[in-house]
C-alpha cells in the first residue's frame, strides 16, 4: 500500500509540473516535498501559490497567502469577514493566519482512488485566482476603513 501511495503521489506531482510547464509558468520545485511555489499575476491580481502533493493524505493541497496589509486593530472584523466569505464559497476556504497577520486561501483535492488530470490543476488555480480577484480588494478596503463590515458582508 505504501509503495502504491508513493507512486501515485509521484505521478500527481509530475502532472502538476507538466501542467505548469505547458502553461509557461515559472516556478520553484521542491521534489523532496513534492511542492511547487510560484506567483500568479495579471493586471488585477497578484498572489503567491504553493501546491503540494501530500503522500500520506493522498491529496493535492494549494495554499495562497495574500499580500494585503491587515490592521492589528481589526482582528475581530477580519475574523467575521473570513467567516462571511467562507459561507459564500462552495469550495476552498480563507484562513486568517493570525501569527503572520495574513489572509490565506486554501483548497485540497483528494487523490484516493482517483486519476486526476490536468483539469484539476486548472481548477485549483482558477479557484485561487477567482477568490483573490473577488475578495482581496474588499479586505484591503475593510482594513483601511474604506468599507464597513455591513458593506463587506452584503457583497459576500
Amino acid at each position: 500500500m505504501e509503495e502504491k501511495m508513493r507512486e501515485h503521489a509521484g505521478q500527481m506531482y509530475e502532472l502538476i509540473c507538466s501542467s505548469l510547464d505547458k502553461q509557461k509558468f515559472r516556478y520553484v520545485k521542491n521534489e523532496a516535498k513534492r511542492q511547487v511555489i510560484f506567483a500568479l499575476k495579471d493586471e488585477n491580481v497578484s498572489i503567491s501559490v504553493g501546491i503540494a502533493v501530500e503522500e500520506q493524505k493522498q491529496r493535492i493541497h494549494l495554499c495562497s497567502p495574500w499580500d494585503i496589509p491587515l490592521s492589528a486593530n481589526k482582528l475581530k472584523e477580519n475574523a467575521i469577514a473570513v467567516c462571511a466569505v467562507n459561507s459564500a464559497m462552495a469550495d476552498g476556504c480563507l484562513v486568517h493566519n493570525i501569527p503572520n497577520n495574513k489572509i490565506e486561501y486554501k483548497i485540497s483535492v483528494s487523490l484516493w482512488d482517483s486519476k486526476a488530470g490536468e483539469g484539476i490543476i486548472d481548477y485549483l488555480l482558477g479557484s485561487a485566482y477567482t477568490v483573490a480577484a473577488r475578495y482581496s480588494e474588499m479586505f484591503d478596503k475593510l482594513n483601511k476603513g474604506a468599507m464597513s463590515m455591513d458593506e463587506f458582508t452584503a457583497l459576500c
